[in-house]
């Protein structure tokens, strides 16, 4: 990896840290709901694709909930849909 590609490397790093980018904000939460569940009895069997990917290319397969996770001991799958909010409208989540 040459020098530009880490110096690129740490920018991105530092922008999915720091920015309040909906699209990044959105990102980090997908990260954390993701870490809620433990390797140890979850895999992940779907991820719906980045923007990135989206932008060059639209995949159907993005119109899916976020992951599809299968459950190990008992091989059940299920999806989780991450819905990040800044706050609540009227009171009320929206």
């Amino acid at each position: 990896m040459g020098l530009i590609d880490k110096g690129i490397d740490i920018l991105e790093k530092i922008k999915y840290e720091f920015s309040d980018d909906s699209f990044v904000v959105g990102l980090r939460f997908e990260d954390y709901v993701n870490d809620l569940f433990s390797k140890k009895y979850f895999s992940i069997v779907e991820k719906t694709h980045s923007t990135k990917t989206n932008q060059e290319q639209y995949v159907e397969s993005s119109m899916n909930p976020d992951f599809v996770y299968k459950y190990m001991p008992t091989g059940e799958l299920f999806s989780v849909e991450c819905k990040y909010r800044s706050g609540l409208n009227d009171g009320k989540l929206s």
